[in-house]
């Protein structure tokens, strides 16, 4: 009877492990107002700063339109990931094919000053995944920058990312545990 409970609870906590997981969506001419969880305009957020303002959980999804571009000027406005997954159940930012394009890479361009500067910041999350984006930056600071930026933090993956024209780092890892 012991053995059948545990198998029970085994088999519920895996199939209720994603139950809460949510996929949220990006596109350049979504609204801030929106709900974030559908990939049409009328649904979708619009700026980088809402996926860097929300408290995601393990499984969740956020994905970019692809053919978007995002301009950032400030720190404010880059994506920075404030939410760890888990080793299960990593928290992925990809691409979606969007209305804009069905094969070009969301594109973040950043152009702005201050050393630690970038377009994707993680600091001291785990159990993340960045595929299929596009960064540029032109930046005048000094030290720490590059497009993407990871200060911390562990089982970290990153995927045919396209990272160019930067003035510092393409990329910067510093004090991170596993990085791919």
């Amino acid at each position: 009877m012991k053995l059948r409970l545990i198998i029970f609870v085994i088999i519920v906590a895996a199939l209720t492990n994603n139950c809460y997981a949510t996929t949220y969506y990006i596109h350049p001419n979504g609204g801030n107002a929106n709900s974030g969880t559908g990939s049409d305009t009328a649904n979708a957020w619009q700026s980088l700063y809402m996926g860097s303002k929300t408290t995601f959980v393990a499984g969740d999804n956020i994905k970019l339109a692809k053919g978007g571009v995002w301009d950032i000027t400030g720190a404010s406005q880059n994506l920075t990931i404030r939410s760890s997954g888990t080793t299960t159940s990593p928290i992925i930012f990809s691409s979606y094919d969007s209305d804009l394009s069905t094969t070009e890479k969301p594109w973040i361009q950043g152009d702005f000053s201050g050393n630690g500067s970038s377009c994707v910041y993680i600091n001291n999350r785990d159990n993340i995944v960045i595929e299929e984006l596009k960064t540029t930056f032109g930046n005048t600071g000094t030290d720490y920058c590059g497009n993407i930026r990871i200060h911390g933090g562990d089982n970290i993956l990153v995927n045919n990312c396209y990272m160019g024209s930067s003035s510092s780092f393409g990329f910067y890892a510093f004090t991170v545990g596993s990085i791919t």
